[in-house]
């Protein structure tokens, strides 16, 4: 009887060295990453922040797609929650969402037909910024349920890339494209099943550790970089 009372802690220990290592293993399968194209010839402090436009994927995979209007609207938020996450980073210098369009709508008026990265640059450009930060989102659906007890799970799509004004190249890019699975479906996320705290997310949630996660890994490419 003591030999089963003493096995209980040791399986607690084991299973923690297993759920930390398959932590470690989440952390580089998710689906999340960012690609620098090109290391930035000059320091980058000052970012016009374009933000989010809702669009078509285009990459020939095949996935449920989002009303237009309400991509419309949630493209504003991730706009929102984009300009908030930069500014929880010292050091970089913002020209706001709002400024940004206005002179994106001036810009637009004077040259249509530009692409939305050569329209970038030229934001960039003109309000004085060393680059640009834009993204398109393309899938957004939300739960269906509520914490503990769900039927569709939450499930967001979106790019996000840094284009640079002096050569107007695509500086860096990144993705985040996930739907919601319980643990024992994908052991390897364990690392979005801990930071929604073992809850079903909302759409807003799992949105919020995606932006973060390319967020932080674009703010390591720009420092890599920075003095080059």
């Amino acid at each position: 009887m003591n030999n089963k009372r003493h096995t209980k802690p040791y399986n607690a220990i084991f299973l923690f060295l297993i759920l930390s290592f398959l932590a470690s293993a989440a952390c580089r399968h998710i689906n999340t990453g960012g690609l620098g194209v090109e290391s930035p010839a000059v320091d980058i402090k000052r970012i016009a922040i374009i933000g989010f436009k809702p669009s078509v994927y285009q990459g020939g995979e095949s996935y449920e797609t989002t009303s237009e209007t309400s991509l419309l609207e949630k493209s504003y938020y991730m706009t929102s929650m984009l300009f908030e996450a930069f500014r929880g980073h010292e050091g970089y210098e913002l020209v706001s969402p709002e400024s940004v369009r206005e002179t994106g709508a001036r810009i637009d008026a004077s040259e249509p037909g530009l692409g939305n990265d050569e329209i970038a640059v030229r934001i960039a450009r003109e309000l004085q910024a060393d680059a640009a930060l834009m993204g398109y989102l393309y899938r957004w659906k939300d739960r269906e349920g509520s914490d503990y007890a769900i039927r569709n799970p939450a499930s967001v799509f979106f790019d996000l890339r840094m284009v640079g004004a002096e050569k107007g190249s695509i500086l860096w890019e990144g993705r985040f494209n996930k739907t919601q699975r319980s643990l024992n479906e994908n052991l390897l996320d364990i690392k979005t099943f801990l930071k929604g705290k073992g809850k079903w997310m909302t759409a807003e949630a799992l949105a919020e550790v995606g932006l973060k996660d390319l967020a932080d890994d674009l703010f390591l490419f720009i420092e890599k970089g920075a003095g080059n």
